[in-house]
């Protein structure tokens, strides 16, 4: 089973459990803690080692977070302890992330531009993508600085990127200069 089918069906459950217990806000911010978590050096391995027994890493996750997440995000990391899927629970917690974005009509995106802009550029940007409904209406905003842009702008959102700058004009036209049409191609 691919990566992607797990992590959503591991978050879709999580995200139904959160509905009804009316915490989808506390378990956003458990997710967020447990994906920082998926991120220390000493944790990777203990997730993903083969090794260890589920019932030590149930005991581990019990002794880590028990004190520091909702009982309904500790059940659910026992579960999936128990299913052996721990190795992907960075990809589950960013899923469910996904969902709650969705629900509560957000969108993340990050914005590259070539020098700094001032908020209301960078707004002016976001209300064509937003006209446009690539975005919705609220948006999470990340903002970024690479002078290699030589001008324009860059977005990245979801799994879609959107391109303005002079430097990938410049690599479209040096590819269109570097064809010759005076050669027949077979």
């Amino acid at each position: 089973m691919s990566i992607a089918r797990i992590a959503n069906r591991y978050a879709h459950a999580l995200y139904q459990v959160a509905q009804e217990a009316q915490k989808a806000d506390k378990i956003f911010a458990d997710t967020e803690y447990l994906k920082d978590l998926c991120d220390h050096k000493e944790f990777k391995p203990f997730l993903k080692s083969p090794i260890i027994s589920v019932e030590k890493k149930q005991n581990v996750f019990k002794a880590l977070v028990s004190d520091k997440v909702s009982p309904e995000t500790l059940r659910t990391l026992l579960v999936i302890a128990e299913h052996k899927r721990e190795a992907f629970l960075k990809e589950i917690c960013l899923e469910f992330q996904e969902m709650y974005y969705k629900n509560h009509n957000t969108s993340k995106a990050r914005l590259v531009t070539a020098e700094p802009i001032s908020d209301a550029q960078a707004e002016s940007i976001l209300a064509e993508f937003k006209q446009k409904q690539l975005l919705a209406t609220n948006v999470l905003l990340t903002r970024e600085v690479d002078t290699e842009l030589i001008g324009g702008f860059v977005i990245y959102f979801r799994d879609q990127v959107y391109d303005a700058s002079v430097q990938y004009k410049l690599s479209q036209l040096e590819n269109l200069f570097s064809e010759n049409l005076y050669i027949k191609n077979f």
